[in-house]
């Protein structure tokens, strides 16, 4: 990301966003949600559904889950997520 522009949000009561990110690019570019969680298990699906619909919900074009911890198989997801990359 070339001359975009990053905002943290608030501590609390963000709706699970940490960090806005705003991508110039005309053809990639757009809004970035960015999630940073702090696990000690193992990431589930659910994580993964929740960030979905935090993009559906903040009208992003991308999410980004960051994460301590690893994902496990079920917190992959489906290829028709990324069917317009």
């Amino acid at each position: 990301m070339s001359g975009g522009e990053v905002r943290v949000t608030q501590a609390s009561n963000d709706g699970g966003v940490d960090a806005i990110a705003f991508d110039p690019d005309p053809i990639s570019g757009g809004k970035i949600v960015i999630q940073a969680k702090r696990y000690t298990r193992t990431v589930g699906v659910s994580a993964v559904r929740d960030m979905y619909g935090t993009v559906l919900n903040e009208g992003a074009s991308k999410g980004l889950l960051v994460t301590t911890a690893d994902y496990g198989p079920d917190a992959t997801p489906p290829e028709s997520l990324y069917s317009d990359q």
